[in-house]
Order: C-alpha cells, then structure tokens, then sequence
C-alpha cells in the first residue's frame, strides 16, 4: 500500500527566471502556451509516465539529460507535471527514521567494509520484520529525490497541458504584484464572492452608467507578512475570472527590479474552474454547521443580498434572522486579511446603509491592539475556528443592554 505525500506548495510555483513575457510598450503578456507546443510536450509527458513507482531521483537525472527545446516554456510544463503527478511514500516497510535508528545506532559502531555493512543490515532487517532488500531500498525513502513518482491526479491531453501551463503562468506574476485592478462585467458575483471570502484585501466599485465592476485588491508584495500564502490564494482567483461575460486584469508588478504592469483579458487561454462548491472555504462551511447546531432561535442565511454605498458595495457573508421576529436580523462578515484603515473604511460604508446589527470575525493573524480598532464595531476575533457561541454571545449581550456600543469577543486558540 502506498500512501500519496502532498509535495510542498512552494516546490511548484515559478520563480522569476520561469515567468517570460511579450510588451506593447505599457503592457505585458504572459507568452502563452499554444498548440505550437503540443508535441514537446507529450513528449514530456511520455517521460514522466515511464517513471511512475519509480524514484524522483531517476527522472530529475533523465530529464537533465534531455533536451526538447523551447527550455522556458519546458520549465513551466515540468513545474505542472511536478505538481500533476507527484510523488508518494511506500508503506510496506517501516518507516525511513525508523529503519535509519535500527541500522545505524544498533550498536553504535562503524561498519568499516562491506561484510560487516551486509551483516548490519540482515540483522537490522530481521529486527524489523523486513528483507535486507527492501531495507537497503528505502533506508532514504522520506527524501524526496527517493520518493516514488505517482499517476497524475487528472487526465492530461494536451489543451489540458496548456491551459493549466498558462494559468500556472498568470499565478506566478500575481505572486510578485502591488496592486490588482479588475474590471468585470456580467456575472460577478462568483468573483467577488472568492475575493473576499479568502480574505483578499479589496475594495469593489460600481462605474456610473455602466454594468461594469472594478475590484481593486492590495498584492502580496504590499503585506508585511503572510506574503506566500496571501499569493497563493489570490492565484486562486484567477480561474473565476472565466465566470464573467468579460474581465480585464491589470496588475503592478515588481519582476527583476523593475516595475511592470501586467494585462490579462477574457479570451486569454487560462483554465476555467470545472466546479462550483457551496463554501469556497472549510471556515464558512464549518461555521455554518455549527451554527445551525448551537441555536433554535436564529436562521442563518448564506449571501445575503448586497448593499450598495454610493458607487461602492459591501457584501456580508451571512444574515442571522430571528425565527419569530424577522425584523431582528444581524449581518456578519468574515475578514481574512485586514488592517485598521480597512476596517474603519469598511464599518463607515455599512454605516451608510444604516447597517448597525453588524459582526465582524476577524483573523487573529494581524499585530493589532484593540484600540486600532474602529470605535463601533462588535467584534469576534479567531485563529482557525468561529464558533457560533462567541457569535450568539454579542448578539445576546447587546439584546439586554439595548444598544451597539462595542464589543470584542476573543476565541480560543484552535
């Protein structure tokens, strides 16, 4: 039985020596893969393919003993395949640390040829249950270059090949950008939904006289902290920009010590996303199964309607409304990413709406003492967890005193 290891996500991001781009003079362009590039790669593929169950080491040395060309584009399709195929520990014998502990610290010493090493390992072998083969063979078997190369996780034909190629390209540029402008048009509210329920910092304006929307959204490289993963989630983006009738992406970069602007539309080749879920993310999803659970007095309503501010909008992920009094309803927002100009900015637009029954969730990630917070909000901090309790405690507290003065729950540290 072997039991598939999830590779480190950094392994298959590009770096900046992989990403390669045309200019118009203002504008960049990712130099897309194209049916140009299809026999190259099933080529590649073909490689990779002969080297299931067998070690990574043995097609990192085959691959830098092959040249197909087109070494740039190659990169990108090797970091694809990397991430496709993957690679997996056996667990048919004990573990690596373990087999290691029985063979060299048995009884401490050397083995100074290769009778007395021959030795060692039967006997070791033996302890453990195992043949001296099979502990010879995966006495590294936990480094990567000795874990084994497993099937793809989905069926690669070569527009598969590209269109993932491509999105892995536009990832990587996002990965190094300041400041994300999108324009939408039709069809939004998949986009502006992931956007912020991942905690992607952004503001979302409605262009007067027009159906269009632009989303703004701060890039990794204007975080202080948490840049990597706040990078992997707006890539994430990326393929529910396809739900839009029609987009326009322009990004700030900083890419070999200049800055760039980077332009990507709709009918750029870039991978949809195949599937829509109920809860892009196990916070929401979890939160609302416990809330359901937690009270008898409250619905909870997920993607209430929006309320427009001006030119703006505020969205709040859920309405909590009262089963016998459907007047009394709170609104709550969970905010990932966030600093206090966010915030009080935030707060002033619901306040536009007359929006007071408002709770924020805030991730506790942030270095923020409560007096950076605005003055009127009522406030549940988390790590990983919201519980409903916290939740159904402000509400409760604020239905005795009679008023929204603030109020800041602290969870517990799950």
């Amino acid at each position: 039985m072997r039991k598939i290891i999830q590779g480190n996500e950094e392994n298959h991001l590009l770096s900046e020596k992989q990403l390669f781009f045309s200019s118009d003079g203002k504008f960049i362009r990712p130099i897309y893969l194209d049916a140009g590039d299809h026999g190259w790669m099933r080529s590649l593929l073909e490689i990779y393919g002969r080297y299931v169950g067998r070690p990574r080491r043995e097609l990192t040395m085959h691959l830098a003993q092959t040249d197909l060309g087109y070494h740039k584009k190659r990169m990108v399709v090797q970091k694809l395949l990397d991430k496709q195929f993957g690679i997996e520990a056996t667990t048919k014998v004990p573990s690596p640390k373990k087999m290691r502990r029985a063979a060299f610290l048995e009884d401490g010493l050397p083995c100074l040829d290769e009778r007395a090493r021959q030795i060692r390992l039967a006997k070791s072998a033996k302890l453990l249950g195992i043949s001296a083969k099979d502990l010879e063979a995966n006495l590294y078997g936990d480094l990567p270059d000795e874990k084994l190369i497993c099937q793809p996780k989905t069926v690669l034909s070569d527009q598969n090949m590209v269109l993932l190629g491509n999105l892995l390209m536009v990832q990587g540029f996002l990965r190094r950008s300041e400041k994300i402008r999108i324009l939408l048009k039709g069809n939004v509210r998949p986009v502006i939904r992931h956007a912020r329920w991942k905690g992607l910092i952004c503001s979302i304006v409605h262009l007067h006289g027009s159906e269009n929307i632009v989303i703004e959204i701060s890039g990794p490289l204007s975080l202080v902290m948490r840049t990597q993963y706040y990078g992997k989630i707006l890539g994430e983006l990326v393929p529910y920009l396809a739900a839009a009738d029609r987009f326009v992406l322009e990004a700030k970069l900083k890419l070999h010590k200049d800055t760039l602007l980077l332009r990507v539309k709709d009918g750029d080749p870039i991978f949809p996303r195949e599937t829509s879920k109920k809860y892009d993310s196990k916070l929401e999803e979890k939160f609302a199964e416990r809330f359901v659970k937690a009270t008898d007095d409250w619905d909870l309503v997920r993607e209430p309607r929006p309320f427009r501010v001006g030119n703006s909008f505020v969205f709040p992920d859920f309405a909590l409304e009262h089963r016998t009094n459907r007047e009394l309803t709170w609104y709550l927002e969970i905010v990932g990413f966030w600093t206090p100009e966010y915030l009080r900015d935030k707060m002033e637009k619901y306040s536009k709406v007359k929006i007071e029954r408002l709770i924020l969730c805030l991730r506790d990630s942030q270095r923020c003492s409560e007096t950076e917070l605005p003055k009127s909000a009522k406030i549940v901090r988390f790590k990983t967890v919201i519980h409903p309790k916290s939740v159904l405690d402000i509400i409760d507290e604020i239905g005795k005193i009679g008023d929204t003065r603030p109020i800041t729950k602290s969870l517990s540290p799950h």
